[in-house]
């Protein structure tokens, strides 16, 4: 194993806890196939997922570096209990 990931699923999201790459293979782009490869399974197995968190905001960091070459771009969301079509409509307004 080269790589492995932890993700949570709660409803329209999924939470990565943890990811972890040997340091052996990162110049190989093991991280970022890790991050493809997650994506591609949600999208078959759980099309509802509409986003992917992994943490929190980190601006001017070297996880932040490492989110942003992995893919990740930063945005903003709302979190509720509410049915989806309320949710939808909270979600047009901003």
């Amino acid at each position: 194993m080269v790589a492995y990931i932890t993700l949570y699923l709660f409803g329209e999201i999924a939470l990565i806890n943890q990811i972890l790459g040997h340091h052996g293979h990162l110049n190989f782009g093991v991280m970022n196939l890790l991050v493809r490869s997650v994506v591609e399974q949600l999208r078959m197995v759980h099309p509802q997922v509409r986003a992917i968190n992994y943490l929190y905001p980190d601006k001017g960091t070297s996880l932040g570096q490492f989110k942003r070459g992995i893919g990740f771009n930063p945005c903003r969301i709302m979190v509720t209990l509410a049915a989806p079509t309320a949710s939808q409509k909270i979600q047009h307004r901003f």
